[in-house]
């Protein structure tokens, strides 16, 4: 071999080092960035939603109509994909709950889009007991609208929808 081939070939395996290098770098801002707005949308999911949610929740219970908030974490795959994002829903039913989760009841769901810094908003007027209804996305917004009023906003959506 002559060495002009052997600095050749250095060169393009130091280049490649160099290209796997930035983009690892470049992986793990992307991994740290989504983990910091997780880290946020949980906090605000404790100090904003949640206590929105209950305090919503005591009035229409007041008024008989019975609720439950349940909240998940993401949930990965063992390759890696993820299976669900992190999350907290209100549901509403009337009477005794026939048990299963809050996902089998009419409900307000505000998920966690970390890969791109908003959180989704979900709605589904279906219920464990049939009578039709529909399901799905109601949009999504930037963390710094989650609010109080937003919250309640959507719950009043919700309820209009099934009472």
């Amino acid at each position: 071999m002559s060495s002009e081939f052997e600095a050749k070939l250095d060169a393009l395996f130091a280049r490649q080092a160099l290209k796997k290098a930035q983009a690892e770098e470049l992986l793990k801002q992307v991994e740290d960035k989504a983990a910091e707005f997780l880290a946020a949308f949980e906090a605000c999911r404790e100090s904003v939603i949640r206590p929105a949610m209950l305090n919503a929740g005591a009035l229409v219970k007041a008024r008989g109509l019975e609720y439950a908030v349940e909240s998940s974490e993401e949930a990965m795959h063992a390759d890696g994909r993820r299976i669900s994002s992190t999350m907290i829903s209100m549901a509403f039913f009337r009477g005794e709950r026939s048990g299963g989760r809050a996902t089998e009841y009419p409900r307000v769901s505000f998920t966690c889009e970390k890969s791109r810094e908003e959180i989704a908003v979900y709605m589904s007027t279906m219920s464990a007991l049939g009578g039709g209804g529909k399901s799905g996305p109601e949009g999504s917004v930037k963390l710094e609208q989650i609010t109080e009023a937003f919250v309640e906003e959507n719950i009043l959506k919700l309820l209009s929808q099934i009472l």
